[in-house]
Order: structure tokens, then sequence, then C-alpha cells
């Protein structure tokens, strides 16, 4: 279990550095194409473009931050109501489902970076007036939705470990 802990410390630690560095890199792109348009009556050539981007690569780690800190958003009524060792079940059965799906999510999410690698889709001027190919920026997409996954399997298994080494219903 302990090996478990550390994987989800260095998950957590990563990609909040990232999370950081993007986050840190829009507040600053944005204040500075703000300025350049406000003083200088221009802008920054890609400026736009590269803050939708970092949108939704900071909504992807966003996500696998809320994963590793158990602190995603959950529908569970059922959650409410049940007591004792059911609720540890319940808590297996939800993340064991929530893996799989976040799995089925990445595995979908590749064959969609695979087509757009085929089909060259380019971002004109994205990278300060230079040219970047789109997939280089989805690659991320199943990236996240794998360590999600894996996340969310390991949340699994601590709820059945916490269960079976206990013996006592919480």
């Amino acid at each position: 279990m302990k090996v478990i802990q550390r994987i989800i410390h260095i998950i957590r630690n990563t990609v909040g550095v990232a999370a950081t560095l993007v986050m840190g890199s829009m507040v600053a792109l944005a204040f500075s194409q703000l300025i350049a348009r406000w003083a200088f009556n221009s802008s920054i050539a890609g400026a736009d473009l590269m803050l939708r981007q970092m949108v939704l690569i900071i909504g992807l780690l966003g996500g696998v931050l809320a994963a590793a800190d158990n602190r995603h958003i959950r529908i569970d009524l059922a959650d409410n109501f049940i007591k004792g060792i059911w609720k540890n079940r319940s808590k297996q059965i939800v993340n064991s489902i929530a893996s799989m799906l976040a799995g089925y999510l990445a595995w979908i999410s590749i064959s969609f970076v695979q087509s757009e690698r085929q089909a060259t889709v380019v971002l004109r001027g994205l990278f300060f007036g230079y040219n970047v190919e789109q997939w280089y920026i989805e690659i991320l997409i199943p990236v996240c939705f794998s360590l999600m996954a894996i996340l969310f399997l390991f949340s699994s298994l601590a709820s059945t470990s916490s269960h079976s080494n206990s013996g006592i219903p919480n």
C-alpha cells in the first residue's frame, strides 16, 4: 500500500507542478496580450489560440489532481444512506466503474489523437507565430485519462484494503 501511496504522491506533485506552470503561463500571456493591445494597439501572434489550448490543458490537469486527491465530483446518492462495511464496498464499486470509464476514454482518445495526427491538422501561429501540429497538444488527453484511470483503480484498491485490514466496519 505504501508503494501505491508513493505513486499517487509522485503523480500529484508532477501534475501539480505542470498545472502551476500552465496556469502561470496563462496569466502572464493574457496579461501581456492585454498590455500589448492597450498600450501598443497590437497583439501577440497566436496568443488567443494558445490561451484556448491552455484552457484545455489546465482542465485535464485539474481532473487528474481532483482524482488524485479524491475530490472529484461524485453523484452517488447511495453513499448517504449506506453505513459500515457496505459503504466501503460501494466506494470500491464506484471507483472501479470510474476507473473503467476513464480507461475507456483514454483508449478512444488515443484513436482520436491518431486520426488527428494522420490528418495533420496544424494550428497556424500557435506558438508565437510558429505552426504546431494539433496532436502535440491533444496527446495530453489520453495521458490524463490514463492517469485518472490509474488513480481511480488505486482508490478502489485502497477501499478494498482498508476494509480487509481493519475488519471493523466504518
